[in-house]
């Protein structure tokens, strides 16, 4: 049983509370953002903060040190390099950065890019330095209104900011060129953590103030996070404030953009008083944004006691089996010189209703402290995991272990089998683990050929008659590096068939519009594409999301569809056709390729949808069976548990169509029992 149903967790960005233990080497010994606001002010009144401990972490002018307190407390040290937004949050959730993102502070950013910039969105630039937001466009505000040319600077941080008029240049412009920026940004000389839109309104210097409608486009992080692993496994993971930009939509399942620390405080006592069961990741950066960058002490003091007033009110909707979080993700100490973060430590105040024996912690040398007590709570489904492979392999007739669906967990449960039956065959498909991990314990591993995808669906549009192949994305998914390795082989490829490879970006469902707005994008925008190019175009989305549209409208316009982002009869296909399956032939494909068919016909659009025949993950736990079966009737010969072509003629079986095999390779690492599986295509 998980000991808390829901966990609030609250990232108060950049209040920092000083004492870092590797202060000296950032340059910023001494800072302590949450003291000298303090100091600064003549009183602070921070009383539901206090209640919970705040006052033991620190000597906080005004804030107390209570003989008992609320919420279990300690003082949490950053073990990553760095000190900006996505290195704090990155490692509260799992992930240590070794490597500092680039950052251009004292050069701006190199020509080459400013040059490709400037032609790609037809404006020229001024700025490229690191600077103050406030100031940058106080400077040349006036200059963009005259010329329309975009300000463009940078900090300490990783960033790549974007300044421009919501009148005079206009928001969707302003959002098109920050997805052309992340683009370009994603090569790794030019490589930054985030690219941010920073709108302003106002007609002269000393009157353009900077508008909520700020964007973040984030790198994706690098390796699976506590997010994730959440999510993977059913739980609710919502977002509130840019959290879901700092992770690009990975592992969350419900995001709330926020136009204030107190919109956003709004947002997280609606979600309270709803019913849910997981993690509720809130970011509050206003504090960071707009008092510890603009060194406003206090403005920072007014807005901590906002949320102070507004923590109340959260308190009261909690229930007993709540978590309630509150952390920071770095320090801005408003007193001291520059704009920009401080290197510092970081609060960790623990409450739930049900807390009979708040702690002192002391201290802990990483932020990840927040994301194990988040997974320790929710992971019990791990423990189950293990037990349920040990009693499976504890039977001595039990040869082969097939693991499809290895979630996170799998490797612990494979080492544990292996201590009882070390001449086991393991046969893990689709992993939620590392590939070097999973590949570590496993004889075989299977997964999808997402990468050789890019040759492959080229073709497929080819093949069925299409001269034009429209690619549907957004900014989140194009910051994926297999997706972005896909579409270099699909653009030399469709080069190659001599099909015309048309970009387009279509909204994210993750993003303001919801998947309702990115849903009617495409029922609208594909047929202006067909209008434009013609019938023989086809289509592809990155987006599970929108693949239902965008069968609809291909269907309408009369245009071609090569596969769905997950190639699968059931992927979409039912929803959009109006395909209801009985219970007696779930599970049964060829009844389901048959409705297809026949309602692709009906609609007079035969020879127009294709997809792979067979789900590629039932085809893995059938081939797999029969795999292990041969191996066993074979006499469980030690020296040939793998056997790739053996391996190959299994899965075309399952797959109902030819299946080609390679070795996974990631980060230039070829893992020689990592299987990557393309399958073929069945055309309805």
């Amino acid at each position: 049983m998980k000991k808390y149903k829901r966990i609030f967790t609250i990232v108060l960005d950049s209040v920092g509370i000083g004492n870092a233990k590797d202060a000296k080497q950032y340059g910023d010994e001494g800072t302590n953002t949450l003291k000298h606001i303090c100091d600064y002010v003549d009183q602070i009144n921070l009383t539901n903060l206090e209640g919970l401990g705040l006052g033991s972490l620190g000597d906080f002018k005004g804030i107390y040190k209570l003989p008992f307190n609320l919420a279990t407390i300690a003082r949490l040290n950053e073990l990553s390099n760095g000190k900006d937004t996505m290195t704090g949050h990155y490692e509260m959730m799992g992930l240590k950065v070794e490597k500092p993102f680039k950052t251009f502070t004292d050069t701006g950013f190199p020509k080459e890019f400013i040059d490709e910039f400037e032609r790609l969105t037809g404006r020229k630039t001024v700025g490229n330095i690191a600077s103050s937001g406030t100031e940058i466009i106080d400077t040349y505000g006036e200059h963009q209104i005259k010329t329309g040319d975009l300000i463009v600077y940078t900090s300490a941080d990783s960033v790549f900011q974007i300044a421009a008029h919501e009148k005079y240049v206009g928001l969707d412009n302003l959002y098109t060129y920050c997805k052309i920026a992340r683009e370009l940004l994603l090569k790794d000389e030019w490589k930054v953590g985030r690219v941010i839109a920073r709108p302003f309104i106002g007609e002269k210097k000393g009157e353009f103030v900077r508008t909520s409608n700020r964007h973040d486009w984030a790198l994706e992080p690098f390796d699976k996070t506590v997010l994730n692993s959440l999510a993977d496994k059913g739980y609710d993971v919502i977002s509130v404030g840019k959290i879901n930009d700092i992770f690009c939509g990975k592992g969350i399942t419900e995001s709330h953009p926020t136009k204030s620390n107190e919109d956003g405080m709004n947002h997280t006592i609606e979600l309270a008083k709803k019913d849910f069961t997981g993690l509720a990741f809130i970011n509050l950066v206003d504090f960071d944004s707009l008092y510890g960058h603009r060194r406003n002490a206090p403005g920072y003091a007014k807005a901590l006691e906002l949320f102070d007033k507004q923590l109340l009110d959260l308190m009261y909707y909690l229930n007993d089996d709540d978590l309630l979080i509150i952390t920071a993700d770095h320090g801005n100490d408003p007193t001291y010189k520059g704009s920009d973060h401080t290197r510092e430590q970081v609060p960790f105040i623990a409450y739930t209703k049900a807390n009979k024996e708040a702690k002192d912690l002391g201290e802990f040398d990483t932020f990840a402290i927040i994301g194990a007590t988040i997974a320790d709570n929710f992971d019990k489904e791990i423990e189950t995991t293990i037990s349920n492979v040990v009693s499976l392999v504890s039977d001595p007739d039990v040869k082969v272990l097939v693991f499809q669906q290895a979630v996170v967990g799998a490797t612990a449960a494979i080492e544990k089998a292996r201590e009882i039956n070390p001449d086991l065959l393991v046969i893990s498909g689709v992993s939620g683990e590392d590939p070097g991990v999973i590949s570590g314990v496993s004889d075989i591993c299977l997964g999808l050929d997402e990468v050789g995808m890019g040759n492959s669906i080229p073709q497929q549009a080819k093949a069925m008659g299409a001269k034009t192949l429209v690619h549907y994305s957004c900014a989140r998914h194009l910051a994926s590096a297999t997706i972005n390795q896909r579409l270099e082989i699909m653009k030399s490829e469709c080069e190659k068939l001599g099909i015309k490879l048309v970009m387009a970006d279509a909204p994210d469902p993750l993003s303001d519009v919801g998947l309702a707005g990115a849903q009617q994008f495409i029922l609208e925008d594909v047929p202006k594409k067909v209008a434009e190019y013609g019938q023989e175009t086809a289509f592809f989305s990155t987006n599970c999301g929108l693949q239902e549209p965008l069968i609809k409208s291909v269907i309408e316009t009369g245009a071609y569809y090569p596969q769905p982002c997950c190639p699968s009869p059931y992927h979409a296909f039912p929803g959009a056709l109006g395909i209801e399956i009985p219970e007696d032939k779930a599970g049964d494909v060829d009844y389901c390729v048959e409705q297809i068919t026949a309602k692709i016909a009906e609609k007079g659009m035969a020879g127009h949808l294709s997809t792979w025949p067979v789900p590629m993950n039932m085809s893995f736990i059938i081939a797999a069976t029969e795999y292990g079966i041969d191996w066993i009737d074979a006499g469980c010969p030690a020296d040939a548990k793998f056997d790739q072509a053996a391996l190959e003629e299994k899965l075309t079986t399952a797959a109902g169509g030819k299946v080609t095999l390679s070795k996974l390779t990631v980060d230039n690492i070829t893992y020689d029992n990592y299987i990557s599986a393309l399958g073929s295509y069945i055309t309805f």
